[in-house]
């Protein structure tokens, strides 16, 4: 009896295992159609009219944002959305008229977390991919505000070009998703695409 439970046990950790490793082989890189950023993810990345972390995506026209261009994976077979980039429009005068660190907490706030509860429980200094940045982790739990709020497990990284200030997204079930092998694929796959000069294709 002992023996047809491990044996179970074992053929059920495979299966698992197996299914891991499917969907890890799903996941390709994609390019932003400004060609400005590459990230990889399981399904195709796809312009949409917004994306934060308490709402996820939305595809109405009348929600666009008008100060950024937003991205997200829509994956086949799934209801939420986990994955998204936002590309926030820097030459704009109200974006640029703001203190800087005003401003990225702003972002973080409103793009990742939640501007009700805008303080994220987690943030830290990064370097990821030659990129310096800030990351942020925003979380609350289903009793937080005596249970009249919705649990918010978010985690995402700004980073502060200039011209254009990139907001990198995870949205997890729970605080452990946070942590989990996609999130960190994700995040850690954000890369900005390097243009070639005119003079250096010319020498090429």
């Amino acid at each position: 009896m002992k023996a047809v439970a491990f044996i179970t046990l074992v053929g059920l950790s495979f299966c698992i295992w197996c299914d891991v490793v499917r969907a890890q082989e799903r996941w390709r890189t994609s390019r932003s159609p400004d060609r400005s950023f590459t990230v990889e993810a399981p399904a195709p990345l796809r312009e949409v009219a917004s994306f934060d972390g308490e709402h996820g995506a939305n595809l109405s026209p009348d929600q666009k944002y008008a100060w950024a261009t937003c991205y997200a994976v829509i994956e086949p077979g799934r209801e939420d959305v986990r994955f998204g980039v936002n590309v926030v429009n820097g030459h704009l005068k109200d974006i640029r008229s703001q203190p800087r660190a005003k401003l990225l907490w702003y972002l973080s706030a409103v793009l990742i977390g939640d501007d009700d509860d805008p303080n994220p429980k987690i943030q830290k200094r990064i370097r990821v991919n030659g990129l310096r940045g800030n990351e942020y982790f925003h979380i609350r739990d289903k009793n937080a505000g005596g249970g009249n709020q919705s649990p918010l497990y978010t985690r995402g990284r700004i980073f502060d070009r200039g011209d254009r200030i990139y907001v990198v997204t995870f949205i997890g079930q729970n605080q452990k998703d946070l942590t989990s092998a996609d999130a960190e694929r994700f995040l850690n796959s954000f890369r900005l695409v390097k243009h070639r000069t005119r003079a250096r294709q010319q020498r090429a």
